[in-house]
């Protein structure tokens, strides 16, 4: 029994050992880490790296802009678009910019859009898609005017091409690949640390609890 609870404790203090030097060694980790990370971040290719972040944000920002000015352009003619729905020539185009007409104008690379919005002012002048008074004006207005939309995916397409030709530079730079590798290795010992911790703390709270059979077994050795 004392021989048991011999072995039992020296495993514990092994465990405990193990335990104590895998947390230093997560600590070291982190310390060291952050100051690698802090010493890129200080270096001139860090500079490059944050002017192309910087310029790829700017991209970004504009072809959400892009894709809300659509957005605001097609908001009054919903109810135009819903007259087609049921068109035979025109509803599933129809439909799918009732649905999302960013999405549908930016997959619309032919414009088939135009033919339908020329024929919906046509009818809307001549009284025949039936539109309220209050919004036949502000409806006429926007469908006199089309050069939104054809500007509108030259410019995203445009954009886009300019954002994967930075993404690509961007992924190519040496500084990218080391901050990810970093910034993943803090990641591991942030979250790793605690996890150590508490398993230390729950070995060096077994420790009380062997301790006085131990001291047994060696007296009676």
């Amino acid at each position: 029994h004392l021989h048991k609870a011999h072995t039992h404790a020296e495993t514990i203090r092994n465990e405990l050992h193990h335990a104590r030097a895998h947390h230093a060694q997560l600590s070291t980790q982190l310390t060291t880490t952050k100051q690698e990370i802090t010493a890129l971040e200080q270096s001139p290719s860090y500079t490059s790296f944050t002017t192309l972040k910087a310029d790829i944000q700017t991209i970004q920002n504009t072809k959400r802009k892009i894709r809300q000015d659509i957005l605001d352009w097609f908001g009054p003619l919903g109810i135009v678009l819903l007259a087609y729905e049921n068109d035979r020539q025109h509803a599933a185009l129809a439909k799918h910019y009732l649905q999302d007409p960013a999405a549908a104008l930016l997959d619309d690379t032919s414009l088939r859009i135009l033919s339908l919005l020329r024929e919906a002012h046509h009818r809307v002048q001549a009284g025949t898609l039936d539109v309220k008074d209050k919004r036949r004006d502000k409806i006429l207005e926007h469908l006199s005017d089309l050069s939104l939309l054809q500007s509108s995916q030259v410019t995203y397409r445009k954009a886009g091409q300019e954002e994967g030709a930075l993404l690509t530079q961007l992924r190519t730079l040496p500084i990218t690949q080391q901050l990810v590798t970093l910034r993943k290795n803090l990641h591991d010992a942030e979250t790793n640390i605690p996890n150590a911790e508490k398993t230390y703390a729950d070995l060096e709270r077994k420790i009380p609890d062997v301790a006085p059979l131990l001291k047994t077994y060696e007296e009676e050795l």
